[in-house]
């Protein structure tokens, strides 16, 4: 059997048969032609859906990181704000503590002033009096065996340097009912004598 006797003709007339078959596959034509659009609709759909998520995700990830920066901006700022802070709180603790020192130094002036001492030449005083005086206000108590001890020194050396240090007002003079007393109580107001020491020095020259 060959290829024309698989062929089947269709009569060109308005047959009802005839009539009829053109329906039924116009029918089937109009049926797969729906079939396909209704495919191809539903992938487009899909893939506008896909591309919704795509865009979406991007949208959250964009979202996220802005927030992200957003939050370490204002981690910065105020950082920076609390590091401006502690300067401030420095420099007003630093300028109370020059008042404190400056007030400090003026009573320390009356006292010298009411005391009357005389103004001195450093220079004749003993090489250790400096470290001597240090020594005394921290130890808070003087006397020519302690000073003999501490910086093995001669007798007559430590008298030396405890008569610099009564006429520099640091100590109290000797007395016989009671022990020699020292006149400063910390190392800052003895650093101040010493300022107070340099400056009378200089208005004397």
């Amino acid at each position: 059997m060959n290829n024309r006797d698989n062929f089947l003709w269709r009569p060109n007339d308005n047959s009802a048969t005839t009539n009829i078959r053109y329906s039924l596959e116009a029918e089937k034509w109009t049926k797969a032609f729906q079939s396909a659009s209704t495919k191809s609709t539903v992938s487009l759909g899909e893939a506008l859906g896909t591309v919704g998520l795509i865009l979406s995700i991007i949208t959250l990830s964009i979202l996220f990181v802005l927030i992200c920066i957003s939050d370490l901006v204002k981690w910065i700022l105020e950082k920076r704000e609390e590091a401006a802070e502690i300067k401030r709180v420095r420099l007003f603790n630093e300028n109370q503590k020059i008042q404190i020192l400056e007030k400090k130094k003026e009573i320390l002036k009356a006292k010298l002033i009411k005391l009357e001492l005389p103004v001195l030449n450093r220079s004749d005083r003993d090489p250790l009096f400096k470290k001597a005086a240090l020594h005394v206000v921290n130890k808070q108590k003087v006397s020519i065996p302690l000073l003999q001890f501490d910086f093995n020194i001669e007798f007559d050396q430590a008298c030396k340097i405890i008569d610099d240090l009564v006429n520099a007002g640091i100590i109290t003079k000797f007395n016989s009912n009671n022990q020699r007393k020292v006149l400063i109580s910390n190392i800052e107001t003895l650093n101040l004598l010493f300022e107070i020491e340099e400056e009378r020095e200089k208005n004397k020259n």
